[in-house]
């Protein structure tokens, strides 16, 4: 974290230097929210990795949608993805006990540790938060939108035992659908969706 924050702190005094005033989601390489995750098998003592992740920064429900969809898809682990999509699906993802996750919100050049919003406590079912979920936070963005939902995705690539439930391929084609009807809305003319590996 600590490294992370020098770097937001460098950033922000360039947009300073150059008479520019951007909030912390103005940046691509600077996110509002991060998470940790970790998982401890309850056989085993020993302390383990960590995992990160970040919130998404888009402009737009329509830009968010896209991105969660994409992701969904392409890029988060297939149980994550099946809680994200679980209240329009119906689908359901339980995760052990034994995992936990911390979010932090950027304030001013720190970090400050915060509890889930409802959605994350809804969808991430059994997942230990730290602090725990206060109650109602008013969440208007997209389930999945939250920096919890990359960092719990990279555990289960690591950690697929971690959770149980339904996986993302039995709602792929519903999925694909609405992300190519949100292109569309975007002014993106698109009829099948092509994926291309990053190299």
């Amino acid at each position: 974290m600590h490294r992370l924050t020098t770097i937001n702190a460098d950033m922000l005094k360039l947009s300073a230097d150059n008479d520019d005033q951007f909030a912390p989601s103005d940046f691509f390489f600077i996110a509002a929210v991060v998470a940790r995750s970790s998982y401890r098998h309850p056989q085993d003592t020993a302390n383990h990795a960590a995992f990160f992740g970040a919130s998404l920064s888009c402009r737009g429900k329509a830009a968010s949608s896209i991105m969660i969809y994409s992701s969904c898809i392409k890029t988060w682990h297939g149980a994550v993805a099946s809680a994200v999509l679980s209240p329009e699906t119906g689908s359901a993802t339980v995760f052990s006990d034994t995992v936990s996750c911390q979010a932090y919100q950027i304030k001013g050049n720190d970090y400050i540790r915060k509890p889930p919003c409802e959605k994350c406590h809804e969808i991430f079912e059994n997942v230990t938060f730290d602090p725990p979920f206060k109650g109602s936070q008013n969440a208007v963005w997209g389930y999945g939108n939250c920096a919890e939902t990359e960092a719990l995705s990279k555990l289960l690539w690591h950690h697929p035992d971690a959770a149980t439930g339904q996986l993302m391929s039995e709602n792929r084609e519903i999925i694909e659908k609405r992300l190519i009807s949100n292109l569309r809305s975007s002014n993106f003319l698109v009829n099948t969706l092509e994926y291309f590996q990053a190299e």
